[in-house]
């Protein structure tokens, strides 16, 4: 099996991000026109782009990143349900988070700095909701206290997570994912702007991508994590 360093893996993750890139770029540009029947696909595309991104960079040798593949297919699911049906892409997107939190367990997680983080992004999420609560019916109020209990979690996970090689990635991609989600609840409670859009998307698939690169080191599994097989 060929080494996540090699030439080939960079190569080849760095032309799974760019299908990333390309199908973002595709959907927020026809989403407004008359060509909006290709954003779906365009949407996919990106969404393939992240999870082939973790898949080549060697993710599935180890335990953390299997759980971030896992996670990054939950998310490709609520990619998928989610233009359909909101809540039910929120349900694969609240279980996408759990997949992380594991992976963040299988690193290696420091008390102090997880409590630390959480209190910051309990401070956040208290903010958010008491700013939206206004706006979301009544139908959706136990999916939406769900989800941001979940990745108010998962931020505090992130940020407690092991410090060393792939540890930036993991509290951007965390940071970025939460961002993206104050936009998509922006879009679908307050206001539908492009502009929720143009920079939640992104955000988006930054995360996902950022999460996805962050497989690429095994040295930060925890030490009582169990072992990839030798190759």
């Amino acid at each position: 099996m060929t080494h996540p360093k090699s030439p080939i893996v960079k190569y080849a993750a760095a032309a799974a991000t760019a299908l990333t890139a390309v199908g973002v770029l595709g959907m927020l540009l026809v989403r407004e026109t008359l060509y909006r029947g290709y954003a779906f696909p365009s949407l996919m595309l990106a969404s393939a782009g992240y999870l082939l991104v973790a898949v080549v960079g060697g993710a599935l040798r180890w335990w953390y990143g299997r759980c971030i593949v896992v996670a990054l297919t939950l998310c490709f699911i609520g990619d998928y349900l989610g233009p359909g049906s909101f809540m039910t892409g929120l349900a694969a997107f609240l279980l996408a988070h759990f997949g992380f939190m594991a992976a963040f367990c299988v690193r290696g997680l420091t008390v102090g700095r997880c409590l630390r983080a959480l209190a910051i992004v309990l401070a956040v999420s208290d903010v958010m909701l008491w700013w939206i609560y206004p706006y979301v019916p009544r139908s959706d109020w136990l999916g939406i206290h769900a989800y941001v209990a979940v990745i108010t979690a998962m931020m505090a996970l992130a940020g407690g997570s092991r410090e060393g090689r792939g540890w930036p990635l993991i509290v951007l991609a965390a940071s970025a994912f939460y961002a993206s989600d104050v936009f998509l609840a922006r879009s679908k409670y307050v206001s539908h702007q492009t502009l929720n859009f143009a920079i939640g998307y992104p955000l988006y698939y930054t995360a996902c991508v950022l999460f996805a690169y962050s497989a690429f080191f095994r040295g930060e599994e925890s030490s009582h994590a169990e072992r990839s097989e030798p190759t």
